[in-house]
């Protein structure tokens, strides 16, 4: 896979998600048609999120070449957790499967395609992560992993002497998109457009027009 541009990273997560939708829901109406077991659904289901992921991941990088063993680390972890919900998942289709829908079962499936969004998010925010409070899709807002916002990068001032330059960063809320209110102990994003943050970082580091791929 070559080098991904800044520039194209929403849209070629947009299009994994999509080739992830039309997959799982396929797999779904194998397994409400009872063309494979429960056992053959959540295996499937364990290996394309485990491909999907991977994927995700490297267009967050934007190098495959250059994704480290600590992303991957953080990648496992993430994938671990989205197995054991995936395992509660097919129990409670078990448990129900006299009156669970087939639109149902997708529905569900859905929202491990929408965790893409925290991970290639968290990996394009690789160097950037410790100078912002939260990051869009981290699951501090109630839309969650479907998060759709981004931070706006821009680099305001060179201190070319002390080998650094001052970045502002700016909240802003997809246009395209309806957007989620504070809701008990989470945040809106409504709540946070605008917000802007300022931090350091060393000359030679990159910085990307912005951070966050739920679009």
């Amino acid at each position: 896979m070559p080098v991904i541009p800044d520039a194209e990273k929403v849209a070629k997560l947009r299009a994994l998600k999509d080739k992830m939708i039309t997959d799982v829901d396929l797999l779904a109406e194998n397994l409400y048609r009872g063309r494979i077991t429960l056992g053959m659904w959540e295996e499937d289901m364990r290996t394309r999120l485990r491909i999907f992921m991977a994927a995700a991941t490297m267009v967050g990088h934007g190098d495959p070449t250059t994704v480290t063993q600590s992303i991957w680390g953080r990648v496992g972890n993430h994938l671990r957790q989205q197995y054991r919900w995936l395992h509660g998942f097919a129990k409670a289709i078990y448990e129900n499967k006299s009156t669970v829908s087939l639109a149902a079962i997708k529905a569900r499936a859905h929202l491990y395609i929408e965790a893409a969004n925290k991970i290639a998010t968290d990996v394009q925010a690789e160097g950037f992560r410790e100078h912002l409070p939260y990051l869009p899709a981290d699951g501090s807002t109630t839309c969650l992993n479907r998060c759709g916002c981004q931070w706006v990068l821009e680099v305001v001032s060179e201190q070319p002497d002390q080998g650094a330059k001052t970045v502002k960063a700016t909240w802003k809320l997809h246009p395209e998109k309806e957007h989620c209110e504070a809701r008990d102990d989470l945040a809106g994003c409504v709540d946070r457009d605008g917000v802007i943050v300022t931090f350091e970082v060393p000359s030679k580091q990159a910085v990307p027009p912005f951070i966050g791929l739920g679009g």
